[in-house]
């Protein structure tokens, strides 16, 4: 266990080296499609509904969800991303944190959606849309995915690089 720990660390890194070198020029989107920022798009945290815009997963196009736009957290209220491992089943996971107003904005989007899907979508993309197992008060929230750990690197670099525009 502790050698595949070790060779996920190393192949980790090796990730980064080659996304500092080659986001900027490739875009980050997991497709290597770069879009600027855009702040009068869908960017942030959004509830799922049946009335709202529907969105298709970035990554299955296949899967589609409709958003409710004025249950939201804007993408601003983010102070940073980071990559980590899910402790439970080393699969690759976004670390956010959000700044006091967010934290309370994800606190009651968390609590009334236990169970439930949420959106994470930037510039009209849904990311991801992860299922919610808790509510989420201190304003740290955790995304696993089946995402590579190049396209988890890519997402985050994103987030950072327009989080706080």
């Amino acid at each position: 266990m502790k050698n595949k720990k070790s060779n996920l660390w190393l192949y980790f890194v090796l990730i980064i080296l080659f996304s500092i070198s080659s986001c900027k020029s490739k875009g980050y989107l997991p497709d290597s499609e770069y879009i600027p920022y855009n702040k009068t798009d869908y960017n942030g945290f959004y509830e799922i509904g049946e009335n709202g815009k529907k969105f298709k997963l970035l990554n299955d196009s296949t899967i589609t969800f409709s958003v409710i736009k004025d249950k939201s957290i804007a993408i601003n209220r983010i102070k940073k991303a980071a990559v980590m491992f899910n402790s439970y089943n080393d699969l690759p996971a976004i670390s956010i944190e959000l700044d006091e107003k967010g934290t309370k904005q994800f606190a009651e989007l968390s609590r009334k959606n236990i169970g439930k899907n949420i959106a994470f979508i930037f510039n009209n993309k849904l990311f991801i849309c992860p299922i919610v197992n808790e509510a989420i008060e201190k304003g740290k929230v955790q995304i696993t995915s089946s995402l590579s750990l190049q396209k988890t690197v890519n997402i985050v670099a994103y987030i950072n690089e327009n989080c706080n525009k």
